[in-house]
């Protein structure tokens, strides 16, 4: 296994522990926001895009198509990653309590320990993670 490959192996399920819990967490919290609330879409569509390629990328063979998908992937999450920090993040702490940070944190955390211990590569539905009533929007 090549280097690259070895790094994607192990990125690809912390992506989706970090991922899966902020979209449930942080993103269901900014949606209900009206001034937050197309930052919190635009968060969930590119966590949309990063699961499709992450699901392309462990089901392709070619090795040159599948170093351009890892490379897109890197890239998105790294325009993602500036985008949370630079806008969302700030405007985010702007417009809630530090308890609600908090409460919000400590449930991230949650989930992201339930998902850490179920293991695995794929990405989990969203049933799995938090109880129908809750995981709806």
């Amino acid at each position: 296994m090549s280097e690259r490959s070895e790094a994607f192996a192990e990125f690809a399920p912390l992506l989706v522990v970090h991922a899966k819990p902020e979209e449930q967490v942080l993103y269901t919290y900014i949606k209900a926001d009206e001034d937050l609330r197309e930052g919190g879409f635009e968060g969930d569509v590119e966590h949309q895009l990063a699961d499709q390629l992450v699901e392309e990328i462990m089901r392709t063979d070619d090795e040159d198509l599948w170093s351009a998908r890892v490379k897109v992937l890197a890239e998105l999450v790294e325009h993602h990653i500036e985008e949370e920090e630079d806008d969302l993040l700030p405007d985010f702490k702007r417009e809630s309590e530090p308890s609600e940070r908090r409460a919000l944190g400590q449930k991230f955390l949650l989930l992201k320990t339930q998902l850490l211990e179920q293991g695995g590569t794929e990405t989990p539905y969203e049933s799995r993670i938090l109880p129908r009533s809750e995981g709806q929007h």
